[in-house]
């Protein structure tokens, strides 16, 4: 490993201990160097409460639907979290405009509420080239009463 590996990593160690980084509790890093050279450094990083007001983590990104996308597809979601008679639903994406919220539709039964997102590219950029990466998205619905004791389920699940 070169030496500005090393810088490297010391810097990143160093902005860790300054905060940088508040989900770490402690980092510990083991650097070889090819000519056999070992060095060890730790780091306690304070943990530090995110105040109420943060809203979502960064890497969340709230997306309201936006109808008419191509190629409109059933996308699986995998959290909720309900608020009185809203609730909200988060998945794994892609990046706009290649995966884009079009539409999310609600059936709400006496036993079950089924919630279905679909997802589709934007025809207005048709050879849209995106990066293959995950990224995290939520929306949030309005029922027409809390859920209360029904079922929440997944309509593009195909267990369910």
């Amino acid at each position: 490993m070169t030496r500005l590996a090393v810088a490297t990593t010391i810097l990143a160690l160093a902005l860790a201990s300054a905060g940088c980084f508040p989900v770490a509790r402690q980092a510990e890093v083991e650097v070889v160097m090819e000519d056999a050279v070992e060095v060890e450094v730790e780091v306690e990083v304070p943990m530090e409460p995110l105040p109420p007001d943060a809203g979502p983590p960064p890497d969340l990104e709230d997306v309201t639907p936006t109808p008419g996308m191509a190629d409109v597809r059933p996308v699986p979601w995998d959290a909720s979290t309900i608020d009185g008679t809203n609730v909200t639903v988060a998945w794994w994406s892609g990046v706009a405009p290649c995966n884009v919220l079009d539409r999310v539709e609600v059936d709400e039964g006496d036993e079950v509420v089924t919630i279905t997102l679909f997802e589709g590219s934007d025809p207005a950029e048709p050879d849209a080239a995106c990066i293959d990466i995950a990224q995290r998205k939520r929306t949030t619905v309005e029922l027409s009463e809390p859920v209360g004791r029904r079922s929440l389920v997944d309509g593009a699940d195909p267990a369910s």
